[in-house]
């Protein structure tokens, strides 16, 4: 099976670009990118269905390490030269970042369409203003401990909580 946008020529740039607008037709606001530590991230004001609140969110997009063997060696191991493994790693590049726009296009219609709601499908990368952490960030380690020891008691859902 082919994994999506495989062959896509569609520059970072333009799909973030996409997102961007997409966003804003959806009524998203204060859109923001930016790349550091091996990863890149979108951020966003979105109106909730909590009160009217408007969530920031934020959705980080792993970048691939270029010394990966996927990128530096052919499927059948075949050393690739400098420029082969530059082209395959910009291709994973431009197919992630449209995987992206897919997973952000995907959402907002989800919500405008009475599925889901926003909340539910940005959960995961909603920011909590007290920590600046989003809400996968924290709880998705303490969900990964009680799967592993279902003994501990339940999750506290917001820092500082009990447990």
């Amino acid at each position: 099976m082919s994994r999506y946008a495989s062959d896509t020529t569609v520059s970072p740039e333009k799909s973030r670009a996409e997102i961007e607008s997409m966003l804003n037709r959806y009524g998203a606001a204060g859109f923001g990118y930016g790349h550091d530590n091996g990863q890149s991230m979108i951020m966003f004001r979105i109106s909730s269905g909590i009160g009217g609140v408007s969530l920031m969110v934020r959705m980080i997009l792993p970048t691939p390490n270029r010394d990966e063997r996927a990128f530096t060696h052919t499927p059948t191991g075949k050393a690739r030269a400098e420029s082969q493994i530059e082209a395959e790693y910009m291709q994973e590049i431009r197919r992630r970042w449209r995987s992206l726009a897919l997973i952000v296009k995907a959402k907002l219609e989800a919500c405008a369409s009475g599925i889901s709601t926003i909340e539910r499908e940005f959960m995961a990368d909603v920011v909590d203003p007290a920590s600046n952490r989003t809400l996968g960030e924290t709880i998705l380690p303490a969900l990964e401990g009680n799967y592993r020891d279902p003994s501990n008691k339940p999750l506290a859902l917001l820092p500082g909580g009990s447990r």
